[in-house]
This record gives C-alpha cells, structure tokens and sequence, in this order.
C-alpha cells in the first residue's frame, strides 16, 4: 500500500517523479507515504485536479481518495483470506 499511495498522491496528484519503494521496509514506507498523502490532501481544494492525466482524463483528489478507499478494502480483504488460509476462522 505505499507504493499505492506514493503513485497517486505523488506520482499522479503532485507529479513527482520518484522511483518505486523496495519492500525491505514496508511500514516504514507506508507511514511516510501517509504523511505525505495526508498533508497533500488537506493542502487543497478535493475538486483540484492532479498533474498527470488517467487514460487521457484528468482526475481529482476526490476520485483518488475515493479510489484509495477501495484500494484498501481490496488490499484488507486480501490479508483476511490470507489470515483465514492460516488459522481457519472467518469473520462471523
């Protein structure tokens, strides 16, 4: 997931050109990523469109807070399966 929220906050929002995170430090990765999207979000309007354009389109901070929101229910869904997989309870 930071290298989720790196590409849509900085890469497609800002229009930073930074290279991709290597996993060795996932959590330290994410945490700053956040701080950096967070900071990003309060700073302007959610109808301000990003730098880089979407399949020819340009988006805006709200679509990609709320394409965040499903990034995550994706990725969270994922690690309950693989929790699941592991100990075999399930979310009753």
């Amino acid at each position: 997931m930071a290298e989720v929220e790196r590409t849509w906050f900085r890469r497609r929002f800002i229009g930073e050109q930074i290279e991709p995170i290597f996993f060795t430090e996932a959590v330290v990765a994410l945490e700053a990523e956040l701080v950096i999207a967070r900071n990003t979000a309060a700073a302007v309007n959610v109808d301000e469109r990003g730098q880089l354009l979407i399949e020819g389109q340009p988006v805006n901070l709200r679509w990609i807070l709320v394409h965040m929101i499903e990034e995550y229910a994706r990725h969270v869904g994922h690690v309950d399966l693989l929790r699941q997989a592991v100990d075999g309870r399930t979310g009753d």
